[in-house]
């Protein structure tokens, strides 16, 4: 790989990252408002080899509306996911729809995965970088 491909690969992952608000043309910011729900049911769903285990919640929102919906629980490979029916569960609601809701991972995750993914990319290209740069320089030694 050469010197200067690698720099665009890493001033395109240092646009994506710091100037990701210039990208959107119109950004959207909805209001997630934190609570605590009951879990009502869970339910597994299954799609080849991926399980995801579906949880149906009750909550009040803070207009005092009762509110049902289905949010998806993080799993523990071979475990699941640690919540039975009964418990309570912290989850953040969007103020102007409560159907869109969350759990605290699975809010942190849609909001910053993208960003994780692309801190994991740099950091192995570097080592890509590193690897080829010090190929070069022996076979530049030794021509």
């Amino acid at each position: 790989m050469k010197t200067s491909h690698f720099l665009s690969y890493i001033i395109l992952s240092l646009v994506l990252l710091f100037g990701h608000t210039s990208l959107y043309a119109q950004e959207v910011n909805d209001v997630y408002i934190k609570t605590k729900a009951q879990i009502q049911s869970i339910e597994l769903s299954r799609s080849g080899r991926s399980v995801k285990e579906l949880a149906t919640i009750k909550f009040t929102t803070e207009a005092g509306h009762d509110w049902e919906t289905i949010i998806e629980l993080e799993r523990i490979p071979f475990l699941g996911s640690m919540s039975s029916v009964g418990d309570e569960i912290s989850i953040y609601y969007n103020e102007g729809n409560p159907s869109i809701a969350q759990t605290y991972l699975g809010r942190l995750l849609s909001e910053y995965g993208l960003y994780l993914l692309i801190l994991i990319g740099a950091i192995l290209s570097i080592g890509t970088y590193l690897k080829a740069l010090k190929q070069s320089k022996t076979a530049n030694t030794q021509a």
